[in-house]
């Protein structure tokens, strides 16, 4: 049966704020809401404040405004795919899926059926999708609205922010990724982050269910004669802990375990980002870490390309430490 889509909710996957409790409970994280502009006829959006340029211009058409797949996939975090041989798109994220032929007006998501605008392909070989109800689907609400300093006009898209509880953190080591789950007040988990990792190469790091102890902000690993922050203990001497240093000051850090994040390079411990073995340390203390062998698939290949490409050059890594700290 058609129904008319309306606006619904789900987790979208968007920049996390730590709250710094720390104990033998798990912490109280808060999923930030994100805030999405799209212009009208130009390929530039904002997203959380930050000028992107996109590949394609939004083009508003008889009350419905579009954005290219790409440009929707990459600005909302979400996988997607334009089959050539059926000439649909196909939009991920999470539990939530859309499906639609090019041309029709009939949307798919998961099994059931909706009216919905149809996407185009434009002159420019751009696959052109409906930014709403697409948007709301994967938990995002906007409207669209003419905006004097963009005559074109312009849609806001927004999430709201959600208080979880860390509940689990999952290691897949085939796909070097960490994923940490939460539950929200009304006990829905969703994935709350997503983290770049490199676990053991030569000295295997192992499979299985471990508790994490907090070992300390700086921690020297006196076998290999360097530091690294925020060490968290996993099991014997198998800690998660940011990328080495060969001192303790931020300039230290390794350039070539930076660049190694999302491949095997470590002796056996899992090596983060800085920030996420803060996060780790300071939020996932008492809840089950598990290790696997993992998997590859599209959405992990996604989840995966989205950070690094939203990792800054080493050099701009080291100059936003040292202007930050952490």
């Amino acid at each position: 049966m058609r129904k008319k889509l309306t606006m619904c909710t789900a987790a979208a996957l968007v920049a996390i704020m730590l709250s710094m409790s720390f104990g033998a409970e798990a912490a109280t994280v808060y999923k930030q809401g994100t805030t999405l502009k799209f212009f009208n006829g130009s390929p530039w959006y904002i997203l959380n404040d930050n000028w992107v340029e996109g590949e394609y211009p939004a083009q508003y058409i008889n009350g419905t405004l579009y954005v290219s797949l790409s440009d929707f996939g990459k600005a909302l975090g979400c996988y997607t795919e334009h089959n050539t041989n059926d000439n649909s798109v196909y939009v991920k994220f999470l539990k939530s899926s859309i499906w639609q032929g090019v041309g029709y007006n009939d949307l798919y998501i998961g099994d059931e059926v909706f009216v919905n605008p149809a996407p185009f392909v434009a002159e420019n070989g751009a696959v052109m999708i409906p930014a709403e109800p697409y948007a709301s689907v994967i938990g995002f609400t906007g409207y669209f609205a003419d905006d004097p300093d963009w005559v074109a006009g312009s849609m806001t898209l927004t999430t709201p922010t959600t208080e979880y509880r860390v509940s689990s953190v999952g290691v897949n080591q085939a796909a070097q990724i960490i994923t940490v789950y939460g539950k929200d007040p009304a006990g829905n988990t969703a994935e709350i982050r997503h983290m770049l990792c490199s676990t053991g190469v030569g000295s295997a790091t192992p499979n299985g269910t471990f508790y994490i102890h907090p070992l300390g902000r700086w921690y020297l690993f006196s076998k290999y004669n360097c530091y690294v922050m925020y060490a968290s203990q996993i099991v014997g001497d198998v800690c998660f802990h940011s990328i080495p240093l060969n001192g303790r000051y931020y300039g230290a850090l390794s350039r070539a375990g930076y660049n190694a994040l999302g491949s095997k390079a470590s002796h056996g411990c899992i090596r983060l980002m800085c920030e996420d073995a803060k996060f780790i340390y300071y939020n996932c203390t008492g809840v089950p870490v598990v290790i696997s062998n993992g998997y590859i698939n599209d959405y992990t290949k996604a989840v995966k390309n989205q950070l690094i490409n939203a990792r800054p050059s080493y050099s701009d890594y080291i100059s936003w430490l040292n202007a930050n700290g952490i």
